[in-house]
């Protein structure tokens, strides 16, 4: 099976860019995400002008969440139950570990009912399946872009001093949007069989959230439910991320190979499942 785009082929249709020609093997995966690399950035502008039209503060929005759900927390785990974090200023050390957080939040939601939002786009025409939720997860990641860089201003407002170890944000940060990608790509694969995920998802993200690091610290964790905190890959980004700003110090190695490894064994585990389970999508849709 080949895919034409509609510049290359003048019967393919006008409105979707592509159009299936029966009888020719497809290329590898890889190959055909690649191909279709345009119609992946026109997924994500898509989902850009969906979050952002209309919207009087737009890209705003990106800092303003991340921000007010700093403050509740704050005033809800800091001044009302006296959560300490030592001599940390704790709205710093809590936004340290909601940036992870809203990020992985916004990709999830948003990529898990993609596919069944473009039904019909699925019946019509093929294209990589996984350009859906992944379209998601990327457009998303502007999101975390604005993010990162107020954490540095705050970092700098507070007094915490720049250095090289600052650039371990680039793997922590990799390794989250791989474990986001493969929640997104599982979740929009079961969600496609099954649509109690829509229900269920709330709750686990909100289990997730009290399982992750973000409003407490790790240190206050029992020390024989630690080794079950590692295995969750957001727990190595916010650690991680609250020592090269925080504490000057580069993060635990043996905790981020842990995350690392974690995070490509379930994205590729997430992609085989999505795979194993496209074929029937246009029938179950």
């Amino acid at each position: 099976m080949e895919l034409r785009t509609a510049a290359s082929d003048p019967h393919a249709t006008p409105a979707e860019g592509y159009t299936v020609v029966a009888g020719v093997r497809t290329p590898g995966r890889w190959a055909s995400l690649w191909r279709f690399r345009g119609l992946l950035g026109s997924f994500m502008l898509r989902e850009l002008q969906v979050r952002y039209r209309q919207a009087a503060l737009g890209f705003l929005w990106a800092l303003l969440q991340p921000v007010a759900l700093a403050l509740i927390t704050t005033l809800v785990f800091h001044e009302a139950l006296h959560i300490s974090v030592g001599d940390l200023p704790y709205g710093l050390f809590v936004y340290t570990g909601l940036l992870a957080w809203t990020y992985f939040h916004a990709a999830v939601t948003g990529a898990v009912p993609t596919l069944v939002n473009n039904a019909g786009l699925i019946r019509k025409i093929w294209f990589p399946r996984e350009a859906l939720p992944l379209a998601t997860v990327l457009a998303v990641g502007l999101d975390l872009g604005f993010g990162t860089l107020l954490w540095l201003a705050l970092l700098a407002f507070y007094g915490f001093g720049f250095s090289f170890l600052l650039l371990w944000a680039v793997p922590l940060l990799a390794i989250l949007v791989a474990v986001t990608a493969a929640v997104a790509l599982a979740g929009a694969a079961i969600n496609v069989r099954f649509r109690d995920v829509k229900y269920a998802l709330p709750l686990l993200l909100q289990v997730l959230f009290f399982a992750t690091p973000i409003v407490y610290p790790a240190s206050a964790v029992p020390a024989r439910w630690r080794p079950v905190l590692d295995l969750n890959p957001l727990s190595c980004v916010v650690t991680g991320m609250r020592e090269i700003g925080l504490h000057g110090a580069a993060p635990d190695p043996a905790r981020t190979l842990l995350g690392a490894l974690g995070a490509l064994v379930f994205l590729v585990l997430a992609w085989l499942l999505f795979l194993r389970s496209e074929r029937r999508f246009a029938d179950i849709i």
